[in-house]
């Protein structure tokens, strides 16, 4: 198949792109406000270096243009912009990159269906690593079969790519832990579709250097978040044998009725397209991951506490598991080109209505902490996390960084409040009057940088506690 065939929808994404930077725009304080990018910025700004949390190096890429932006002592609403949109540039870059510059027109389109396919609240939700991790993937895979085409390594022996290929692989185990979940789906999505030799043979370069690099973090770099994280694979023993009778079931499947709505259909057309062409192997494959994983999820995170943001993040590998056989096995197969492009479209018109439309809880969470900071403006505040509160702000241990961002950007000053589930244990704070108090740490006012970002007008006032 001509890969210039899929210019038209190739184009399409641009436009996808082009729409999301402006979402980056338009809803940079919904999307940098929350949570652990406030966080991020909170200590790129205080360290003036990047902020990496877990040794997840990638984070690195998306956060150089707002430390740039620091450096050069812009004002923080812009620095948030700059953050806000190295996200969707990332994408942009990787996207261009596939198409443009190695011709590989069909991935570029699987890039597009991990950003499109599932993502609603995690257009808000910005710092997962995950989706950066399998577009990057999909770059290495693409760059496989772009130079495979264009060298004669029938036996897989081209020392260039070989270099990149285990690079590449070392680096992404350093984005996400389940980035190993993508890594083993691409790799048994190329044994099932019969490879030659040298495919194989890079792929197991990948594969080797994947596992070699996950095996030596977890050994030599690991962190209790990580090993915490893993907890939910006790539910596997506790809820034997009632799976399916769980919280987080009942949403995925009530949301396949709406927001999720394209996931079983390309399901369905992915496994119709693989069982009429024959490949019953690959239809065994693509049924038996997708079912899988989510079953895994759904179990090791089954009830209503976790938010559905985070939710969302863990589903995202599907995208992937449904977007490589829909641009490899279903669109080069379709009896016109016309009816590829429909699809498409449908699916790029429909998510981005989709996030459009949910931006709401995020904004009414920014409205809500704007309430907050003018009933106690020039106060140390720590407030209760009753019901009403926890269910507009979805988590709470990352208000203080937002009170500073939001704070700092609208009125060049900071607020010093937040919210906590237990302020009863926090009584201490009564007679703290130097520092800025945030989850787990007390910063004196000291180890704070003297520039626009950490404008303290509370310098001589204590916390007080407020209903």
């Amino acid at each position: 198949m001509d890969e210039k065939l899929y210019k038209p929808l190739f184009a399409i994404g641009l436009v996808f792109y082009v729409a999301a930077l402006w979402g980056a725009l338009a809803f940079y304080e919904e999307r940098t406000v929350f949570l652990d990018a406030a966080y991020a910025l909170f200590h790129m700004l205080k360290e003036n270096s990047f902020s990496i949390e877990f040794h997840r190096f990638g984070d690195a890429v998306v956060q150089f243009l707002p430390l740039m932006g620091s450096r050069l002592q812009l004002p923080l609403s812009t620095v948030m912009k700059l953050y806000s949109m190295g996200f969707v540039l990332y994408f942009l870059v990787l996207y261009l990159l596939v198409g443009f510059g190695l011709g590989r027109y069909r991935f570029a389109l699987a890039i597009l269906l991990v950003n499109v396919l599932f993502v609603t609240d995690t257009f808000y939700y910005t710092p997962s690593q995950l989706p950066q991790g399998m577009c990057l993937m999909i770059l290495m895979y693409s760059l496989i079969f772009n130079r495979l085409d264009r060298v004669d390594s029938q036996r897989g022996r081209d020392s260039i790519l070989t270099i990149c290929v285990i690079a590449m692989s070392g680096f992404m185990a350093f984005i996400h832990p389940l980035m190993l979940f993508a890594m083993a789906y691409c790799w048994g999505y190329v044994l099932v579709s019969k490879p030659t030799r040298s495919l194989k043979t890079q792929w197991a370069y990948a594969a080797i250097a994947f596992v070699a690099v996950v095996a030596f973090k977890s050994v030599f770099l690991r962190t209790a978040y990580e090993t915490h994280s893993l907890g939910g694979l006790k539910n596997f023993v506790t809820l034997f044998p009632h799976y399916f009778d769980t919280y987080t079931n009942r949403y995925f499947f009530g949301s396949c009725l709406g927001r999720y709505c394209w996931v079983p259909l390309v399901f369905i057309i992915d496994v119709a397209f693989c069982l009429r062409s024959g490949q019953y192997l690959k239809t065994a494959f693509i049924a038996a991951t997708c079912i899988g994983y989510l079953f895994l999820t759904n179990t090791s995170y089954p009830d209503a506490n976790t938010p559905h943001f985070y939710l969302e993040n863990l589903y995202l590998p599907l995208g992937l598991f449904l977007g490589i056989p829909f641009v490899t096995d279903v669109l080069p197969k379709l009896p016109k080109r016309s009816v590829g492009v429909a699809l498409v479209a449908a699916i790029v018109l429909t998510g981005c209505i989709r996030i459009y439309g949910n931006h709401a809880p995020y904004t009414a969470r920014l409205a809500w902490e704007r309430q907050a900071m003018n009933s106690y403006w020039g106060k140390k505040a720590v407030l209760g996390a009753d019901r009403g509160r926890k269910d507009i702000l979805m988590m709470v241990w990352g208000t203080p960084y937002e009170f500073w961002l939001l704070s700092s950007a609208e009125r060049d000053t900071v607020a010093s409040l937040l919210v906590d589930q237990s302020p009863n244990k926090m009584g201490w704070l009564r007679a703290e009057n130097h520092g800025l108090y945030v989850n787990w740490y007390l910063y004196p006012y000291s180890e704070f940088p003297k520039n626009r970002y950490f404008n303290f007008p509370d310098t001589t006032s204590s916390y007080i506690f407020a209903p």
